[in-house]
């Protein structure tokens, strides 16, 4: 009804008719036979992967008089034995969703659940593994190969998801826990997502959600005045309408997130006071343990002690140190009033998540439409994806693009025979690098010192070493880099 476009069907000798290859959507149901009065069922509501029986009574009289049923079509699954359920457009508009996540609203179905805490791989059917799931976009596959998820609403190293498709894109979604044959590729839920379409009249939406930390309390963990960073936005748009009417439609979306969440950690790192006082034994003051090798005669290399800030006589100089921490963390006073090795703060993640979507629907005639879609999403950020992480440019960078492609014909050729022809392409592609190469641009401070493996990516940055008795690291972390996706 909202594209303004019908489908005429003749039924067989015994009265029944079949209408395949209907897109999701609300429909007007009429029937005529000379002799017989019309008649017609308004607002018949057509779900996604749903199968409805819609029957007439037809009554002797003029074609011209039409009888009007108001009933709803019953609310039963007769037509099949598939166990789910879907999620309507009101359900998904006015339930709260942290984060504007559609792949958190699987859980209400009967048999889906999500691992305390989500995040990836945490969703599973009926005690399978995350991996089992089925996930089908506007009809077409939207799974990557090599960890089975889903490209839309992707997983990410950190955070809620890799890419986001707005929420208010999607008309409904349904969920099968035991799908039909057709669905057999794997043996957990199908989860179908149908996408909104333009009409013949112009609709659209905006949103902005924000959050902070203004009004949370200070994490008692952390030592002075430090609080855990919370901010949070969350902002998009849609906008769909006809290009001509009856004929060719378009619809627009756009959903985009900027946050920035701590991630309080509390350790220990070498103190640069020369008075820092030891703890269990271990020599904490960097000066200190400096001077006891001097003392003992033992070589002391330059670049150690260039990058520790100390000169060959163990004083502090004016350059640069590893073991100088950001004001971010906040350095516990020993008893005897000394900047000791205890440490406390709290390390931003920061992510910069953008999604869009555009959608053509192309109506020729009553026999052929056609729709065609591309959705774009991307992911940038710096993930703080240990409590080991001392300086805010060790931070590993983690970036991800989906590309996700589709068009489908059909041919209704006749009353009882409909043609369907689909293409799709998806692709997702990760990749976690070390933040701290020359032009990166994290304020990552210049060494001075040659590594000896390169300085370009992914060969570059300091080397990740784990200093025995601290629980602080130096460098941005341990088997990097790694790509995900083909």
């Amino acid at each position: 009804m909202e594209r303004g476009t019908s489908r005429t069907l003749v039924t067989d000798e015994a009265g029944a008719y079949n209408v395949p290859g209907l897109p999701p959507g609300t429909y007007r149901v009429r029937a005529e036979l000379t002799g017989f009065k019309s008649i017609e069922r308004p607002n018949v509501v057509l779900e996604i992967g749903k199968e409805l029986k819609v029957d007439f009574t037809l009554e002797p009289g003029a074609v011209s008089e039409t009888v009007t049923v108001t009933d709803e079509v019953p609310m039963v699954e007769t037509a099949n034995a598939v166990l789910g359920g879907t999620l309507q457009p009101g359900t998904i508009a006015d339930l709260p969703l942290n984060g504007r996540n559609f792949m958190n609203l699987l859980q209400l179905r009967p048999g889906v659940t999500i691992y305390p805490g989500g995040g990836a791989w945490t969703q599973t059917t009926n005690g399978l593994r995350p991996e089992h799931n089925v996930y089908i976009l506007d009809g077409i596959t939207a799974m990557e190969p090599l960890g089975g998820q889903s490209t839309i609403n992707s997983v990410s190293l950190a955070g809620d998801a890799a890419s986001l498709l707005a929420i208010d894109t999607i008309q409904e979604f349904t969920t099968q826990q035991n799908p039909k044959a057709e669905f057999g590729w794997k043996p957990g839920s199908v989860t179908s997502v149908a996408l909104k379409s333009g009409t013949n009249l112009w609709h659209g939406t905006g949103n902005f959600f924000g959050r902070n930390d203004a009004t949370d309390a200070r994490n008692p963990f952390l030592a002075g005045d430090q609080k855990q960073q919370i901010n949070l936005k969350e902002f998009g748009a849609t906008l769909g309408g006809p290009i001509k009417q009856d004929k060719a439609f378009f619809f627009f979306a756009y959903e985009g997130q900027r946050y920035k969440v701590g991630n309080p950690a509390v350790f220990t790192y070498p103190s640069l006071d020369p008075n820092a006082l030891p703890i269990a034994g271990t020599t904490t003051s960097l000066v200190r343990a400096c001077n006891t090798l001097r003392t003992a005669g033992t070589p002391l290399s330059p670049t150690s002690l260039r990058i520790s800030g100390l000169d060959a006589n163990c004083n502090r100089t004016s350059g640069y140190s590893i073991f100088d921490l950001p004001s971010v963390f906040e350095r516990a006073k020993d008893p005897n009033g000394a900047v000791g090795a205890n440490v406390s703060g709290s390390l931003n993640t920061e992510y910069s998540v953008d999604g869009g979507l555009a959608k053509v629907d192309l109506h020729f005639g009553d026999k052929n439409t056609v729709n065609g879609k591309y959705y774009v999403g991307t992911h940038r950020g710096l993930v703080v994806n240990n409590q080991t992480i001392t300086q805010p440019y060790w931070r590993p960078s983690d970036n991800a693009w989906v590309h996700f492609s589709g068009a489908q014909w059909d041919y209704a050729r006749s009353s009882s025979l409909v043609n369907t022809f689909r293409f799709g392409y998806n692709r997702f592609y990760q990749w976690f690098e070390t933040s701290d190469c020359p032009g990166s641009g994290n304020g990552q401070p210049d060494y001075g010192i040659p590594f000896g493996y390169g300085t370009s990516k992914p060969i570059c940055g300091f080397t990740n070493i784990t200093l025995s008795n601290f629980t602080g690291s130096i460098g941005c972390c341990s088997s990097f880099p790694k790509y995900y996706g083909p």
